[in-house]
């Protein structure tokens, strides 16, 4: 994930993001029902399909960090 060889700690859990330029209201709308999910207690995984579903964006995607 980083430039680096060296086997370190992320300083972060995961990453969510988009493979295109999203229009605003699809980002709106994406990341507004992922942080509902997850604060309902929702997985990740489940927060990321729902938001491609609620913007109607298949585009966003997630990378989770390894260790």
């Amino acid at each position: 994930m980083t430039m680096t060889t060296e086997n370190q700690q992320h300083p972060y859990y995961a990453i969510v993001a988009n493979a295109e330029k999203p229009l605003w209201s699809d980002t709106a709308v994406a990341y507004s029902t992922f942080y509902q999910l997850i604060a309902k207690g929702y997985f990740v995984t489940e927060a990321i399909q729902a938001m491609q579903i609620a913007s109607g964006n298949s585009t966003f995607w997630l990378q989770i960090t390894e260790g």
